[in-house]
């Protein structure tokens, strides 16, 4: 009798679906799943991996519940808590001529080089975007730009000496075949948890918690000195 009660419970559990962009799959998201799972029995959390740019609308449609993603748009109906902005760094070929050093250095310094952008068919406010705007901000234009779907793709596309690419500091790790440099201060990329207006207030105040803990305890992946966090 006691199990089937239990069993009962179980099967009307609230199905809470959690999108994440695929940009900070690095960044300890992995060790946020297992923490919500362990701290949430009364939800059923599921998750589902989708760009940025496409979270909004899916929280509006119910498609998903809380996010986690890089789009800095203001959304009709829907909350943006910034949790931390993050640096970006510069993947370069082995063979170029920038490469013979890790030290900082300024897109400003990549002009005539070609570049790489990431994830294809994003909209206006995606990584590939922004990538591009940066490369203006610095007078920089590339001779020839390469769209790739994930980032795995264009840092093998780095490797083989096709062009350079900017990648989140929590990436930077992914080749060892490839030189990593640290690009300007101002070159970041913030990480948002969205939820919509009216979302129930126990999980968001749930989602909070867990989200405020894991940063302030700190992870091996978010290293302090690429990261600014902030509270949440």
């Amino acid at each position: 009798m006691q199990e089937s009660v239990k069993k009962i419970a179980r099967d009307h559990r609230r199905v809470v679906t959690v999108g994440f962009s695929p940009t900070i799959v690095y960044g300890g998201i992995s060790e946020i799943i297992k923490r919500i799972g362990l701290a949430m029995p009364q939800f059923e959390v599921r998750w589902q991996e989708m760009l940025s740019a496409d979270q909004a609308d899916a929280l509006r449609k119910g498609t998903i519940d809380i996010s986690f993603g890089r789009s800095d748009l203001v959304e009709r109906d829907i909350v943006k808590v910034l949790t931390r902005d993050e640096r970006l760094f510069i993947a370069l070929p082995r063979e170029d001529g920038l490469a013979k050093s890790d030290e900082p250095m300024s897109i400003g310094m990549l002009e005539g080089h070609d570049l790489i952008v990431y994830p294809v068919g994003a909209t206006t406010d995606g990584f590939a975007n922004k990538t591009l705007s940066m490369f203006r901000a610095f007078g920089v234009a590339p001779p020839q730009v390469h769209e790739v779907k994930e980032i795995d793709t264009a840092l093998a596309f780095v490797a083989a000496g096709v062009g350079v690419c900017l990648i989140p500091a929590t990436s930077r790790h992914l080749r060892p075949d490839i030189v990593y440099r640290l690009a300007d201060p101002d070159a970041t990329l913030p990480v948002f948890m969205c939820f919509r207006t009216q979302e129930d207030q126990v999980l968001v105040d749930s989602m909070r918690v867990i989200v405020r803990n894991f940063l302030r305890e700190g992870h091996e992946s978010l290293d302090p000195a690429y990261n600014v966090f902030y509270e949440v």
